[in-house]
């Protein structure tokens, strides 16, 4: 009999041993261990030490209030959103009573200190919160709301970082693309293409070519530049993106059809901006194929789709501009410049709905590329069987390179006549020679000529 009431307290004391062992384990995980410098018992970094139950409920309720009243943003991958105070449920009692139980001592602990317990409050966000955020489809939902609630759960001022979805899952479609020849000089052309191959357009995102050049710390030249944000822009226009700003380099160049070029200029005088104004973000891709640029733009797929056309072409005709030389004998001539006719185009780009019977176009710009008129050196002593009716405007007499017939000479002849190469007269406003013009005078996208002050 007595062993069995031995057997009995035994076991009685092992379970006490087991229970309170137990109760130490819950309460070390339930716990967060304090540094040296806060050793104080708080709910989201507010120290509620010694309070009691209302005095905590009260002080929570203040400070919830006023981490409202400052504006909480979500930032990061092409993200700004503002957090709205109606998008976050607090339950302060709830979170007060979970406090108090982990605080709470048993009976038979009389010996041991106050648990030090650090906890976060208990916050429930909302709906609406989930669907603002799912307008930014190319955010990874469910990571950001657990970034939200992080900061919300302990009252944190900081902005939130947002998450991005995993990139392959916006290559699902392209968009566009371009594939450009390039040409052997073109300093700093692959070490560009390295930066610029995979970086996101965000939406809304602004991109400025010149920008980019300042930030990256590559020796390129003028023409790689020029034929690399050539390239964006070909492809660029065959989306919906907003050009904000392009320039045209007022020649034709090799390696694209007229209207389609760029000219950026390094002092920032002159860049290409353009911006992604649609929902999702896009992934920009370039590298060399071969001799070719190809630029590719990818994104989830899209409802609508864009290109564009140059249309109305518009040649403009060269002019036979003479220069005579003394040194020259009689019907001596001498080609110095072969002849170039100029253009005028007009880049319309249309975009539409795949499905559907939406369509819109609109002119993207118009570009003047000015001739080249054809120089003829002549013999001086020929010039006396040269009527006036002969003469245009340009015309150098000395063979000195500059023009001795001006604008108010070049009046008093016959409107009616052609020069040599066919033009009428009557497009002379068009096609006038810059050599007739002080030194920095130049044509603008109308065909205008613009003299410098």
């Amino acid at each position: 009999m007595k062993f069995i009431y031995k057997t009995f307290v035994l076991v009685i004391l092992m379970l006490v041993l087991v229970y309170l062992g137990t109760y130490q384990l819950t309460q070390s995980l339930q716990q967060v261990s304090a540094n040296s410098e806060n050793a104080n018992s708080s709910i989201a970094g507010i120290i509620v030490e010694d309070l009691k139950k209302e005095e905590i409920i009260d002080l929570l309720n203040s400070e919830i209030e006023n981490w409202q009243k400052d504006s909480i943003h979500i930032i990061g991958n092409g993200t700004d959103i503002i957090l709205s105070p109606e998008w976050f449920e607090f339950d302060v009692e709830g979170t007060v009573e979970e406090y108090l139980y982990r605080t709470n001592k048993p009976w038979f602990a009389f010996w041991e200190s106050e648990p030090l317990v650090q906890m976060s409050l208990i916050v429930n966000l909302q709906d609406d919160l989930k669907y603002e955020l799912q307008k930014s489809s190319h955010l990874n939902l469910e990571e950001t709301l657990n970034n939200i609630k992080i900061a919300a759960e302990n009252l944190s001022k900081e902005p939130i970082e947002s998450v991005i979805l995993d990139a392959s899952i916006l290559e699902s479609e392209r968009l566009a693309f371009s594939l450009v020849p390039a040409s052997a000089d073109l300093i700093g052309l692959l070490e560009i293409i390295e930066v610029l191959d995979e970086t996101v357009l965000y939406s809304g995102g602004e991109i400025s070519f010149n920008n980019f050049l300042n930030e990256s710390n590559i020796a390129y030249n003028d023409k790689t530049v020029d034929f690399i944000a050539s390239a964006l822009y070909s492809t660029v226009l065959n989306t919906n993106f907003q050009i904000i700003e392009r320039h045209s380099q007022g020649i034709i160049p090799t390696y694209l059809e007229p209207g389609v070029e760029v000219d950026v200029e390094l002092d920032g005088s002159k860049d290409f901006i353009f911006l992604n104004n649609n929902v999702s973000p896009v992934i920009m891709k370039l590298y060399m194929k071969g001799p070719d640029l190809l630029v590719e733009l990818y994104s989830i797929p899209s409802e609508v789709k864009a290109i564009y056309e140059v249309v109305e072409k518009e040649i403009i005709n060269s002019r036979t501009i003479y220069r005579y030389s003394a040194d020259m004998k009689v019907g001596q001539e001498e080609l110095i410049q072969e002849g170039k006719p100029g253009l005028r185009v007009t880049v319309i780009r249309t975009i539409s709905e795949k499905k559907g019977p939406f369509e819109e176009r609109e002119e993207i710009s118009r570009d003047y590329y000015p001739p080249t008129h054809r120089i003829v050196m002549k013999s001086l002593e020929s010039y006396s069987d040269v009527s006036d009716a002969d003469l245009v405007e340009g015309t150098d007499l000395n063979g000195g390179g500059l023009v001795d017939i001006n604008k108010t000479e070049q009046d008093n002849l016959d409107p009616s006549v052609n020069t040599e190469s066919g033009s009428q007269n009557d497009e002379k406003s068009e096609v006038e020679d810059l050599d007739s013009f002080p030194p920095g005078s130049y044509y603008d996208k109308a065909g205008n000529i613009i003299v410098p002050e």
